[in-house]
């Protein structure tokens, strides 16, 4: 679905809402959006591609491996 199609789809679902809790829900969404732009330094964003890669690879630990990791460590 390109762009331009889900604006017409989402024009045409507001066009129609009668909620109004839900109506002032989407305008917080859309105002937070907006609010939430972010630039993240040059370290962050090579960090952000080692751990991307990290995943990539499955140099990952579920949560359940650390938590039990933490259990023991603990344990001692």
């Amino acid at each position: 679905m390109t762009k331009i199609e889900l604006k017409s789809r989402l024009i045409q679902k507001i066009e129609y809402l009668e909620d109004e809790i839900l109506m002032k829900e989407i305008l917080d969404l859309i105002e937070l959006e907006n609010e939430l732009a972010y630039e993240f330094s040059q370290e962050q964003k090579e960090l952000i591609q080692k751990a991307r890669k990290e995943v990539k690879l499955g140099e990952i630990y579920s949560n359940e491996h650390i938590r039990k990791e933490k259990n023991l460590w603990l344990k001692k």
